[in-house]
């Protein structure tokens, strides 16, 4: 009997997709109520999975590859070079990451909508109002 079921799963994926929505539709209270439970009682898996889920999503990266693209930088921010905590800095354009950054920086950047003429004239202003 097993494997009569498990041949016609396979056979008919799209069948168990939709069965498997609907079900989940139809018990979506059980289905909530059961994630919150898993996500209480395992806040650090439940942290992690969020962050591997959002760097894949926004950024299209593995946690991997932040690791790597992190150690490549020494930790570092690209800009003000302080080990803190990093963030993705991409392109909004494009969608191309640039590279790591420290919120602050990053922030900054965003704040000058990434144009190289703005920034340019914030250094020259800072530089002759010193």
């Amino acid at each position: 009997m097993t494997a009569a079921r498990d041949k016609w799963r396979k056979d008919n994926p799209e069948k168990v997709k939709e069965y498997k929505r609907r079900w989940r539709h139809k018990n979506l209270e059980k289905v909530n109520k059961q994630s919150r439970e898993i996500r209480k009682a395992n806040p650090e898996r439940t942290k992690l999975s969020q962050r591997k889920s959002s760097l894949k999503s926004q950024y299209g990266l593995t946690l991997e590859q932040f690791d790597l693209l992190s150690k490549s930088q020494n930790y570092e921010c690209r800009i003000c070079n302080r080990k803190i905590k990093l963030c993705v800095d991409h392109d909004h354009k494009t969608g191309k990451v640039r590279g790591l950054l420290c919120s602050r920086c990053n922030r900054c950047i965003g704040q000058f909508e990434e144009n190289v003429i703005f920034l340019k004239n914030a250094i020259k202003y800072i530089k002759e109002t010193k």
